[in-house]
C-alpha cells in the first residue's frame, strides 16, 4: 500500500468517526474524581476529540516531550490530561524516540487535539523497532508501544451483517470499500456476511503488519452478531470508520426520477438530434447529458409516463420505467364445432427501461448502465399452420413483433439529468409524426441524511449542478497578449516540474499516467486561446465541470486569481494563486480538497516567468 493512499484511507477512515472540529472550542469536560474508569476514559476521549489547539504555537520544533509538555500547556483549565512517555516500554530505544524532532504544520490554523498527537507520532515512525502507539488511561494518556497499547471492544454488527447482501454486489466491483482497492472478494457470495466483514478488517484496516507491530491482534465474532476487536486505538479508529462507512453504504440507493415524454419531430430535430450525433459511432449517441435549459423545455411537452419513486442499489438490476399494451391473437383454431376450444395467446407491445447504478466513493458521480428494451407490434396476420393429427392447414392470426435492445453507460454527477432517444412510438404518435424521448434525473439515496432532514424538519436537499432559472455566473477572460501566454505557460510548468509539489501532485493526481486537466475556477478562466506546451502529457480541457470518471485520480489545474496589478507576494496573498486538485475519479483512491499555490510575475529578459511564493494545503 503506497503512502499517498495510506495517508488517503487513514483521513478517510479518521473523519468518518470523528466529529469535525468547530469554529470555537465547546465547553471543556472536566475530570472528575468519583467517576468510574470506562467514565474518565471516555472523558479524556471527548478533551482529545473537542478540544482545539492553535498550530501557530508549534512551528518551532522540539524533541517530543517537550513537545507533549507544551500540549497539557495550553490545555483549558478543567480540560488538562496528561501524557506520559512509557520509557520502559521501549529499552534501548527510548533515547532516540525522546529526541525526535516535532513540529504541527501552520494549517490548518486551528486543530483538534487527537489530531496534534497523532501528527506528533507520526514524525517517530523508523525511530523504534517496536513502533509507537498510545493508550488512553484513566489517569493519563500513554505513550507506548502498539503491544501495550492493545484492548479489546466488542461492536455490535449484527445491522451490517443482515444487510450484506446488498452491499455485496458493489464491494465486488470495488474490490473493497474503495475503486480499485484489490480487496479479493471472489471466494465469497453475497451471503457471506461475517467472511465479508472479517476480510475487510484484515484487509484494509491492517492489511500490512507482522508480529508485534500488528494493529489487530484478534478478531472474533460472537453469537454471529457481534465483533469483538482487540487492537490498537489506531485500529479501533479504523474499525468504527469501516463499519460507519458499511452502514453508509447499506442505505445508499439511487432514485432515477424519470419521465418519458413525446415531441414533435421539428423539436426533435433542433434540440435533440445534435446532442445524439457522434461520427465515432454509426448509431450516434444513446444516452447524453442536457441542461436546466433543454429540461424545462421538454417538461413543456406532453408527458406520457412518469416513474415511481424506488430505491435502486448500487449493483442491483431494477427496471424503473415500463409502459407495456397487452395484445391477443389466435394460435390455433381448435375443433370447429366447439368454439370454446380455440387457442388464444397473448405478448406485450411497448418499452421498459431498466438501470444498474454504482455510485463513486465520494457519493457525488453515478455511472448509469441503462438499458431499453422495445417490442414493437407491427401488425397481427393471417397465416397458416398444419395440423399434424389430420394433415389438414389451419387458419391461424401470426403477430409481427420488432424487438430491439440497447444498452449505453454514462458517469454523471449526482442530480445531473440524461437524455435517451426512445426506439418505440404507439401507431397514435407515429400517425402525427412524434416521437418519445426518455428524460431522468438520478439522484444519490443516503437514508441516514434523509432521516437528519425529517427529524429536523429542514428542506429537501438540492440536487444537480444547475438551476434552469439562473444563468451561469461569469467569469473574468484573460486577454490574449504575449504576457499572459508566458505566464500561464511558466505556471503550467512549475506546476508538473516544481520539487516542492512533488507530493501534491502523487496526492491529488496520479503521476505515472501522464495526464492533467485545465480547469476552470470560480472566477477566472482559463482563456480558449492558451494552448500549454507540455510534452509527454494529455491534456484535458473541461472548463468548470469537474470530471466525473470511476477512473484514477487525474491532476487538476485551476485558476483563482490572476492580477499583474499587484505588488506583494507572499504564500496567503500572491498576484497569481492556482488551486492543485483531483479533478478525476477514485479508483486508486479517493481524496478531497485541493492545495493553494501562490505565485508572483517576473520578467526575466525577454521573457515573462512565475515565482513559486508557497504552497498552502489544509
Amino acid at each position: 500500500m503506497s503512502p499517498v493512499r495510506r495517508a488517503a484511507l487513514a483521513t478517510f477512515f479518521l473523519s468518518l468517526s470523528m466529529a469535525a472540529a468547530t469554529a470555537s472550542s465547546p465547553a471543556q469536560p472536566k475530570i472528575v474524581s468519583g467517576k468510574t474508569s470506562e467514565e474518565q476514559i471516555a472523558t479524556i476521549r471527548k478533551i482529545l476529540d473537542e478540544t482545539l489547539i492553535e498550530t501557530k504555537s508549534f512551528q518551532k520544533e522540539m524533541p517530543l516531550p517537550q513537545f507533549l509538555e507544551a500540549l497539557q500547556k495550553h490545555l483549558p483549565p478543567g480540560g488538562r490530561i496528561l501524557f506520559r512517555i512509557e520509557s520502559q516500554a521501549f529499552g534501548n530505544s527510548f533515547a532516540d524516540l525522546a529526541k525526535t524532532p516535532v513540529r504541527l504544520p501552520l494549517r490548518p490554523k486551528r486543530i483538534a487535539l487527537r489530531t496534534a498527537l497523532r501528527l506528533a507520532i507520526a514524525r517517530t515512525d523508523g525511530v523504534t523497532d517496536t513502533g509507537v502507539e498510545y493508550r488512553i488511561l484513566t489517569t493519563h494518556v500513554a505513550i507506548t508501544t502498539p503491544e501495550r497499547a492493545l484492548y479489546t471492544v466488542v461492536y455490535d454488527v449484527r445491522d451490517i451483517l443482515e444487510q450484506g447482501r446488498f452491499m455485496f454486489p458493489d464491494l465486488l466491483r470495488k474490490g473493497g470499500l474503495f475503486e480499485g482497492q484489490g480487496v479479493d472478494l471472489r471466494d465469497l457470495g453475497p451471503n457471506d456476511g461475517v467472511a465479508l466483514l472479517v476480510r475487510l478488517i484484515l484487509t484494509e484496516v491492517d492489511p500490512d503488519s507482522r508480529g508485534s507491530r500488528t494493529l489487530v491482534r484478534s478478531l472474533k465474532i460472537l453469537n454471529g452478531t457481534k465483533l469483538a476487536a482487540k487492537a490498537t486505538v489506531t485500529a479501533h479508529e479504523q474499525i468504527d470508520g469501516l463499519l460507519t462507512a458499511l452502514r453508509r453504504l447499506a442505505d445508499l440507493a439511487v432514485v432515477m426520477n424519470a419521465g418519458l415524454y413525446e415531441v414533435d419531430r421539428p423539436f426533435y430535430t433542433k434540440q435533440i438530434a445534435p446532442l445524439l450525433a457522434d461520427a465515432k459511432q454509426s448509431n450516434g449517441r444513446r444516452l447524453v447529458r442536457v441542461d436546466g435549459a433543454l429540461v424545462k423545455k421538454l417538461q413543456e411537452h406532453s408527458l406520457v409516463l412518469k416513474s415511481e419513486p424506488i430505491k435502486i442499489r448500487p449493483g442491483e438490476q431494477a427496471t424503473f420505467l415500463s409502459l407495456q399494451i397487452p395484445f391477443r391473437y389466435l394460435a390455433h383454431p381448435g375443433d370447429q364445432k366447439r368454439a370454446s376450444s380455440k387457442v388464444y395467446r397473448t405478448g406485450l407491445d411497448g418499452v421498459s427501461f431498466r438501470i444498474r447504478p454504482a455510485v463513486s466513493a465520494d457519493r457525488r458521480c453515478i455511472r448509469l448502465k441503462l438499458t431499453e428494451e422495445v417490442a414493437q407490434l407491427v401488425a397481427i396476420t393471417p397465416a397458416k399452420i398444419l395440423d399434424g393429427s389430420t394433415g389438414q392447414e389451419l387458419r391461424v392470426e401470426s403477430p409481427n413483433v420488432r424487438k430491439s435492445s440497447v444498452t449505453a453507460t454514462l458517469d454523471i454527477e449526482d442530480g445531473q439529468p440524461v437524455l435517451m432517444p426512445v426506439d418505440y412510438r404507439p401507431p397514435a404518435a407515429a400517425g402525427k409524426d412524434r416521437l418519445w424521448v426518455l428524460l431522468a434525473k438520478p439522484t444519490i439515496y443516503i437514508e441516514e441524511e434523509e432521516e437528519q432532514i425529517r427529524k429536523a424538519g429542514l428542506p429537501a436537499i438540492p440536487r444537480g449542478p444547475f438551476k434552469t432559472d439562473e444563468a451561469p455566473k461569469k467569469r473574468a477572460e484573460l486577454r490574449k497578449s504575449d504576457e499572459v501566454q508566458q505566464l500561464l505557460q511558466a505556471i503550467v510548468e512549475d506546476v508538473l516540474t516544481n520539487p516542492e509539489l512533488k507530493d501534491t501532485r502523487a496526492f491529488y493526481g496520479t503521476p505515472e499516467d501522464k495526464q492533467f486537466a485545465l480547469v476552470d475556477g470560480a472566477t477566472v478562466a482559463w482563456p480558449e486561446w492558451f494552448e500549454p506546451s507540455a510534452p509527454g502529457y494529455k491534456i484535458h480541457r473541461d472548463g468548470s465541470r469537474r470530471l466525473c470518471f470511476f477512473e484514477r485520480r487525474l491532476l487538476g489545474i485551476s485558476l483563482h486569481k490572476f492580477s499583474l496589478k499587484e505588488k506583494k507576494a507572499g504564500p496567503e496573498n500572491a498576484p497569481i494563486e492556482v488551486v492543485v486538485s483531483n479533478a478525476g475519479g477514485s479508483a486508486n483512491g479517493a481524496v478531497i480538497g485541493g492545495c493553494t499555490v501562490s505565485y508572483a510575475p517576473r520578467r526575466e529578459g525577454n521573457r515573462w516567468v512565475v515565482e513559486f511564493h508557497g504552497a498552502i494545503d489544509p
